[in-house]
């Protein structure tokens, strides 16, 4: 056994550094696994959600992972379709108001005079007749 002084300084330090290190990687480890405890709880319920998804969107995937697979892929085919649809994005999302008339129709059609309007005979016309009363 060494019986230099210096010699035994530093490898008490290195052991301390690593129970310090060791000490920090339980620490993350203990931290992890707290962190997966509220998931545990849930796990039942997963699985259950995976199994009802499974018979109605991937009733051919062997595994949970493949309905997984198949939901991403499910996913990713909407969103292509929904990329390449000609509609505005206004129209799809509903963000902004709707145009009244699409442009590539060409000019809109005559409108026909309101009978209502201020200026209208048979508003007039109406006019006098209650007036005559």
């Amino acid at each position: 056994m060494p019986t230099n002084k210096l010699w035994l300084e530093h490898t008490e330090r290195a052991a301390w550094d690593t129970i310090g290190a060791l000490r920090e990687k339980l620490l993350k480890a203990e931290n992890r696994l707290q962190a997966l405890v509220p998931g545990v709880a849930r796990v039942d319920e997963l699985f259950d959600l995976l199994d009802a998804t499974k018979l109605k969107y991937a009733p051919q995937a062997a595994s949970h992972a493949a309905v997984v697979a198949e939901l991403v892929a499910h996913i990713e085919q909407l969103q292509a379709k929904l990329a390449s649809n000609p509609l505005p994005p206004s129209m799809v999302t509903g963000q902004r108001p709707l145009p009244s008339f699409p442009l590539e129709w060409g000019d809109p059609p005559e409108r026909q005079p309101d009978p209502l309007d201020d200026d209208s005979e048979a508003l007039n016309r109406f006019t006098r007749a209650k007036q005559a009363r």
